[in-house]
């Protein structure tokens, strides 16, 4: 504004340049770089129309790194056979009505005590949005629905606002920094598995006869799955995390050979398939989409194990981080040794964290986690030590042994030769013989 002119009882505003309407969403959103996906996403979900014409409207648009830390959820979000599901999630980031920065609910020192709730455009699915402030911040979140104080989706954190009050032509946009999943959205190991397009996975894990990991259920045969079957409303349910090859990793091995063994082919599958404990609940030690708590040289038991009812004293797996850069992990077998290490660890490409459900134990809403899919680019192949790791050491310690007596043997003998030949005559010095 350069200057104003009263002219009567009228003020006139000398501007430097015309003023422009706000542009449509989409145009708003390609303008930043971050929110590449979000418009990929909409065009995806067939949105794109509604987007345009639907006034009054606040978005709240994650940005591309949100969308890339939900790993195998957002590829299975992308399918085809996903539509409804991904329209569903982005609607969720649609609040019906204006909703500017100075409309956040007043501050607060406690996550969720002056939150506000707004209606989304995901079939009336609520979120949630409020101001909390602490000593040295001030921060702007958005959640999803609870139960009994737990995030019903399995976020471990509300999702923060980075930038807002990007005015568009049917209402604002705020720019946040995780995707809120709508609250009765359900993602399966099943459907992560359909995301990482690893179709030859689900085939050995059925063909093996453990469906059931898919489901999220006990095996049929199991203690747990009798006790499911009573009238008790207690969902004793195990969650299942599993280590899949890629289809072009399973492509190397002679699949045939384990599909006419039925014991081999239980060990393989059983090997990447990781239970975690009845009584576990989401850890906020987990890392951003992954299905199980992580830190370096971490070790799981998998259903390969002894003590998970397997037949090898090798079926823990390890993981260790091999790199700075995000994502960069490797799982191998828990001891295993020798000459073929490419059969024994994998490199994780990916994965994706399970919605996790609730369960009423004791007259106590708990939650538990529901699993989830590491994508890895190499198959595991059951480890048991060779003969020289199993018996070698027998064998060393009996030939050590042997050599100890031998020489033992000997030393004695020439000892008492010595002591021998000194009880004997031995000649005067100058004496003649």
């Amino acid at each position: 504004m350069e200057r104003t002119v009263e002219v009567g009882n009228s003020i006139i505003y000398l501007i430097s340049t015309p003023l422009e309407p706000p542009s449509p969403v989409i145009t708003t959103a390609v303008s930043d770089l971050r929110l590449s996906t979000f418009i990929a996403s909409l065009y995806a979900a067939t949105l794109d129309g509604l987007v345009a014409t639907k006034p009054s409207i606040t978005y709240l648009v994650p940005t591309n790194q949100a969308f890339e830390t939900l790993g195998l959820i957002m590829s299975y979000l992308l399918l085809p056979s996903a539509r409804e599901e991904l329209k569903s999630t982005i609607k969720y980031h649609a609040i019906d009505q204006v909703v500017y920065l100075e409309d956040f609910p007043s501050n607060s020192t406690t996550p969720g005590q002056t939150s506000e709730r707004y209606p989304t455009l995901s079939d009336g699915s609520e979120i949630y949005l409020e101001r909390l402030t602490t000593k040295n911040s001030s921060d702007l979140l958005v959640r999803g629905p609870t139960l009994e104080g737990l995030p019903a989706n399995g976020e471990l954190r509300p999702a923060k606002l980075i930038s807002g009050n990007l005015l568009t032509e049917t209402g604002v946009m705020h720019v946040i920094d995780q995707v809120e999943l709508p609250p009765d959205l359900e993602i399966t190991v099943d459907k992560l598995l359909k995301g990482a397009r690893s179709t030859t996975m689900v085939q050995l894990i059925r063909e093996a006869n453990m469906s059931w990991v898919l489901d999220g259920t006990p095996p049929p045969d199991s203690e747990e799955s009798s006790q499911s079957q009573s009238k008790e409303p207690v969902n004793i349910a195990r969650a299942y995390t599993i280590l899949c090859p890629t289809d072009k990793a399973l492509s190397r091995l002679n699949l045939t050979y384990y599909l006419s063994h039925a014991s081999a082919l239980s060990a393989l599958v059983s090997l990447h398939i990781v239970p975690l404990p009845s009584s576990s609940s989401l850890s906020p030690s987990l890392l951003p989409g992954a299905p199980l708590p992580l830190s370096d040289s971490i070790t799981y038991s998998t259903l390969h194990s002894k003590s998970e009812g397997g037949s090898s004293a090798y079926g823990r797996i390890g993981f260790k981080k091999w790199g700075e850069e995000r994502g960069s992990w490797m799982v191998g077998i828990q001891g295993a040794r020798g000459t073929r290490g490419e059969k024994d660890s994998a490199r994780v490409i990916s994965w994706g964290r399970a919605t996790p459900w609730f369960v009423h134990e004791h007259k106590n809403v708990g939650r538990r986690e529901g699993g989830g899919v590491v994508l890895i680019d190499s198959v595991l192949l059951p480890y048991e030590p060779g003969w020289f790791r199993s018996w070698g050491w027998i064998a060393l310690v009996v030939v050590a042994a042997t050599v100890l007596v031998v020489g033992l043997g000997v030393w004695g003998v020439r000892r008492w030769k010595a002591r021998s030949k000194g009880d004997g005559y031995e000649p005067v010095e100058g004496e003649e013989d």
